[in-house]
């Protein structure tokens, strides 16, 4: 083993001493500095001396250590390795002692380098806190802020981890810290006080001067100052809630107590001599509020009693100018154009204030609700309330939807009890008049682009009516020419389905209003209209369930309901469709209700018409016409069946004509009278032979019926059938079986000669059977057989 490594862990316990003595002597630095300060401060100036002697005796360790590494070198040689040994214990013991030296040096110059560092650093304090003293004398309290944090570190570098340890001068400089710091924030405490003073009715904002300050200290200044200090918080929590039970507080409380005709005011005055800015409020008489206060008290004192006044709520409207125009001085002359402390500000005034709003004023109007809801915005930009505060909007959208629910319940019942009436006064309606139609539409049309050029008149429709451009040319063509399926038809309706008609464009009206603004209420319009076409559904029918089975005019009145109400729906999309935007356009739309509502009107109309084919049945059941003579009680009998069904034709035709559609009443009529003309004929060909009084007997009761039939008619204005056979076929009338009828009283009894005449009519109104039957019972002793005179009557020649 060589010497070097013999002599390590020696080496390794001088150091270990050596540390152990240097903390030692660190302890007893800053024992010694309480004790002996000025020795201190002249023993520092010889630490130059020291550093050379240190670098003395390094240099005698590297010598040393290269003499080891030499002799560690040398092997081989005996006497030469015990003359090594002996000279290397010489320098092992030189070695120690050189180390002991080296180590009390470095600790004593470490002690002494750390006493220099505290007493530099206790120099640099006081000078620091002289000079917090001076920005601090001068107002300038930013700066005096952000110097104690400095201090606050310096000192923070020269602390023990205990206090108890620490020296008596540097407890002596933390405290002379602590009481500066103090003595700052009381300052500023004390120069907001004096800058904001708040009374009764007033708020001043001063400007203050320190003394041997060039400049006067503003309000921002000591609000920057108190945030570097972390105390900015507490203090506009206080000072804001001084605000809110001296100033704000009593202005609501007035505002909400104010007698009729006077209003707060608010202004903002300066004050040259005070150096200061003054809000202050007031009450002032207001003509305009005293005449609303009248109004709404006579309008609420109405039915109740005469010894007592109903109280109303002062609008919310009137107070809010005063409370936007104080926020407003808060934030210009309070907070100091930060909008952190005018944020701070409305943290403890905003949840005072709208609670007071919505407990003491009305916010029901429609102009309180619009003020507060520009009132709450109006906040939010300005930052005195975070965007997600919607306190206020919330209650006027709450309100607004209970009162939407309300108004929905009221038109629901009133609707229904339009509905539920029975006989209502019928009112005209046409495409001319009718708001919306197409009449309407297409006289928007410029003139000259209402000509029958096909691209001008496309582009021109497709525009008015709110429709694309590749909206079909065909449809637009027949729109404007023709448009017989959006047109409506003059007809009468009742005067309930008439008021529902109009309360759905009034209610489309607000859809579109509410749509334009974005408001989600327009969906519960939408809603409210369709659930108005179900009350028609299903109240309509059942008001009158006991007659639109059995009265034509009933039912008549029920299926104009019906089609005017499916005019209505189909015809909103054109009328509203641009008005609405392009996203709201299902609002327009409701052609899924339009094919229900034609087949409740068209079933009940069906279902009339087969009880009123059920009865002209029962009515002509009597009229037999194989029964006997002109002579017997049967003719009568026939004849009184016949004036009967024909009646009850009539009477129908009349009822329907009161509400239905011209062409509808026409088509309905002839169809009635068909059923009429059809049982006769059938009758009339049953009959297998006829004597020539029974053939006088068919042709009379034949004629009766006609001519009943053209009385119905005319009885609704209908055109009557001509009475000469030849120009029925030329005739626009359809009444089933009418032609044959009229054939068979023409030609009953009558010879070959004649039906040869009637050859053309006879072909095209009566069947092959029905011809041969007219000629069995016509003829007698004739010559030509029937089946010949068909044959001659169905050739070409």
């Amino acid at each position: 083993m060589t010497t070097e490594e013999v002599n390590l862990p020696t080496l390794r316990r001088l150091l270990a001493d050596v540390t152990r003595k240097a903390d030692q002597a660190q302890a007893r630095v800053f024992a010694t500095i309480d004790a002996k300060h000025a020795e201190f401060i002249s023993a520092s100036d010889q630490v130059g001396d020291l550093r050379g002697a240190l670098e003395i005796l390094r240099s005698d360790v590297n010598k040393a250590a290269g003499q080891l590494r030499t002799a560690s070198g040398n092997g081989g040689d005996p006497v030469q390795s015990a003359a090594c040994t002996q000279q290397d214990g010489t320098l092992v013991a030189k070695l120690r002692l050189a180390v002991a030296e080296h180590g009390e040096f470095q600790a004593e110059l470490d002690s002494l380098g750390a006493s220099s560092r505290v007493l530099k650093t206790m120099l640099e304090a006081h000078r620091q806190l002289g000079e917090l003293d001076r920005l601090s004398d001068a107002g300038r309290y930013s700066k005096a802020a952000e110097l104690t944090l400095e201090i606050a570190v310096s000192l923070q570098t020269i602390s023990a981890p205990k206090h108890e340890t620490e020296p008596g001068l540097v407890q002596a400089a933390k405290k002379s810290f602590y009481q500066r710091r103090r003595l700052l924030t009381d300052r500023l405490d004390s120069a907001l006080l004096h800058m904001v003073q708040l009374h009764g009715r007033s708020v001043a904002a001063h400007q203050r001067h320190e003394s041997g300050a060039a400049e006067a200290t503003s309000v921002q200044q000591v609000w920057e100052a108190m945030h570097v200090l972390d105390m900015r918080s507490r203090r506009v929590e206080q000072l804001a809630e001084q605000l809110l039970r001296v100033v704000l507080q009593p202005l609501l409380d007035t505002a909400r107590r104010l007698p009729a005709g006077q209003v707060i005011k608010a202004k903002v005055t300066g004050d040259k001599a005070h150096e200061c800015i003054v809000w202050a409020w007031d009450t002032a008489q207001e003509s305009r509020i005293l005449e609303e206060r009248v109004l709404n008290a006579n309008d609420h004192s109405a039915g109740g009693s005469a010894g007592k006044e109903q109280k109303r709520r002062p609008s919310a409207r009137d107070v809010l100018p005063v409370l936007e125009s104080l926020f407003a001085f808060v934030q210009e002359h309070l907070s100091g154009a930060s909008s952190d402390v005018y944020s701070l500000f409305g943290k403890r005034l905003w949840p005072a204030t709208s609670s007071c709003l919505l407990r003491h004023f009305d916010t029901c109007d429609a102009d309180s609700s619009e003020s507060l809801e520009t009132f709450e915005s109006l906040m939010q930009s300005t930052g005195f309330v975070a965007t997600r505060e919607k306190t206020l909007s919330r209650h006027i959208r709450e309100h607004r939807r209970s009162l939407g629910e309300l108004r929905r319940t009221t038109m629901l019942a009133e609707a229904r009890g339009w509905l539920m009436q029975g006989d209502t006064p019928l009112v005209s309606v046409c495409d001319a008049t009718e708001p919306g139609s197409v009449t309407q539409l297409l006289a928007k049309l410029p003139s000259k682009q209402a000509t029958p050029h096909k691209s001008n008149l496309t582009a021109a429709t497709s525009a008015d009516l709110g429709l694309d451009a590749s909206f079909s040319e065909e449809f637009s063509q027949l729109l404007q020419q023709e448009g017989g399926i959006l047109r409506l038809p003059t007809m009468n309706v009742s005067s309930a389905t008439h008021r529902l008609v109009s309360l759905i464009r009034t209610l489309m009206d607000e859809t579109v209003k509410l749509a334009g603004e974005g408001d989600a209420a327009a969906e519960d319009l939408n809603r409210l209209v369709r659930e108005l076409c179900a009350l028609f559904a299903i109240l309509r029918p059942y008001a009158q369930k006991a007659q639109l089975r059995t009265s034509p005019h009933s039912c008549a009145i029920f299926l104009a309901d019906c089609l005017y109400l499916v005019h209505a729906l189909l015809i909103l999309p054109y009328a509203y469709r641009k008005q609405l935007p392009s996203n709201k356009l299902n609002l327009s739309i409701f052609i899924d209700l339009v094919p229900q509502l034609r087949i409740l009107g068209e079933s009940h109309f069906l279902a009339m018409l087969r009880h009123m084919q059920e009865q002209i049945a029962v009515a002509l059941g009597p009229c037999d016409l194989a029964a006997g003579g002109a002579q017997d009680r049967a003719y009568i009998a026939a004849e009184a069946a016949l004036g009967s069904a024909v009646q009850r034709v009539k009477l129908a035709a009349q009822g329907m004509a009161s509400s239905l559609p011209q062409q509808l009443l026409h088509e309905t009529a002839g169809l009635l009278l068909g059923i009429v003309c059809q049982d006769l004929r059938g009758k009339l060909f049953k009959l297998q032979h006829a004597t020539p009084d029974q053939v006088g007997y068919l042709s009379a009761l034949l004629a009766f019926a006609l001519n009943g039939g053209r009385q119905a008619l005319a009885a609704v204005g209908m055109e009557t059938p001509p009475e000469d056979a030849e120009q029925l076929v030329r005739s626009s009338i359809k009444i089933p079986s009418w032609g044959a009828l009229a054939v068979a009283a023409d030609l009953l009894g009558s010879g070959f000669s004649r039906f040869m005449e009637k050859r053309m009519l006879l072909l095209t109104t009566l069947r092959k059977e029905e011809v041969l039957k007219l000629m069995y019972l016509s003829w007698r002793d004739e010559f030509l057989p029937p089946e010949e005179a068909w044959e001659a009557l169905n050739s070409d020649e």
